[in-house]
């Protein structure tokens, strides 16, 4: 059979992407289900944004998508193309699958003119297929951060904090929240607009947005939690993730609140303590993580902002507190 490399819609392909998924990703990873695809593929856009597939005959083989997400660098908003659930059936692999995939995908990325963030696994074939990829196409990659998952085991009877967590009945703070943040031009911020917070609404896994409030300043922050669902070793099951943390002021103090609220937010699982997972805590002090119980789980992703236009690499940026897609 001749194998080939199409633009497809994401939105409709999305059993044939999950399938890929599933078995491209060894445990421990996240279930790719269809309507957790559809709803990433379909994020609101200005801009229309493409997938592309491999098959081999009519056999689909791999697949590579984009999220759309407005950002934002100091005053200026933007759209940006998010890549991600980029896979390859294992029996397809080691016959460049996925360096077409990439070829096609960044080549149509490059046609509607957007910026791109990704995340890679450092050091891997991957990462190097990624970068190769966006090179040949004449974008311009910068590093924006390596983000390692951190893990925090919750406590029934935490101590006394600083600062409260609450969940945000509507999203009526966060472009303040998000305006503050963004005097800080170290970091590319999250600031989804109307129509992409309704989307994170309607995730369908359970999702929550949280405030943060100092006692003392009244100083405030914002965070998505979010109850993903992941294979492991012996199934199926829930884990609690902090998405992105927005802070003006970052203090590593707020965290453990932040934690021990989404430890609660959710029913427990069986009576058993609640593990948090925090893939990205950008802007913090990780020199101060294990002195509020923080543990490195080992999960590590490298992050790249990927412009067509030169004057766009934001020399500036060296990281992102978008979430790890």
């Amino acid at each position: 059979m001749s194998l080939k490399v199409d633009l497809v819609d994401g939105t409709s392909f999305v059993a044939e992407a999950s399938t890929i998924l599933e078995q491209a990703w060894t445990v421990p990873s996240i279930c790719y289900t269809p309507a957790y695809l559809r709803w990433q593929l379909s994020f609101p856009s200005a801009q229309r944004l493409p997938s592309v597939a491999a098959f081999d005959g009519d056999e689909p083989v791999g697949f590579a998508g984009v999220s759309g997400r407005r950002m934002r660098h100091g005053a200026s908003q933007r759209d940006y193309g998010v890549v991600s659930f980029v896979a390859v059936r294992p029996q397809w692999r080691k016959r460049g699958i996925a360096r077409e995939l990439y070829r096609k995908l960044v080549a149509a990325l490059r046609d509607v003119n957007i910026r791109v963030l990704t995340f890679g696994v450092p050091d891997s074939i991957g990462d190097l297929t990624l970068l190769n990829a966006y090179s040949e196409a004449k974008y311009s990659v910068r590093p924006i951060g390596v983000y390692r998952n951190y893990g925090f085991l919750a406590r029934r009877d935490p101590l006394a904090s600083a600062w409260d967590a609450e969940e945000a009945t509507t999203a009526g703070l966060l472009p303040g929240i998000i305006s503050a943040c963004a005097r800080n031009i170290g970091l590319i911020w999250s600031d989804p607009d109307g129509a992409q917070v309704e989307h994170y609404r309607a995730d369908p896994r359970p999702r929550k947005l949280v405030i943060l409030r100092r006692h003392s300043t009244g100083s405030i922050g914002a965070a998505w939690i979010v109850q993903g669902e992941y294979r492991g070793p012996l199934g199926a099951g829930p884990v609690t993730t902090v998405d992105s943390i927005w802070m003006p002021e970052p203090d590593v103090a707020a965290l453990p609140a932040l934690f021990h609220f989404a430890a609660r937010a959710w029913p427990e699982q069986g009576g058993m303590p609640v593990v948090i997972s925090a893939p990205n805590l950008a802007g913090f002090d990780a020199t101060a993580f294990r002195g509020i119980g923080l543990r490195e789980t080992g999960g590590r992703f490298q992050g790249y902002l990927c412009t067509p236009n030169a004057g766009d690499a934001l020399p500036a940026c060296n990281a992102t507190n978008m979430e790890i897609v």
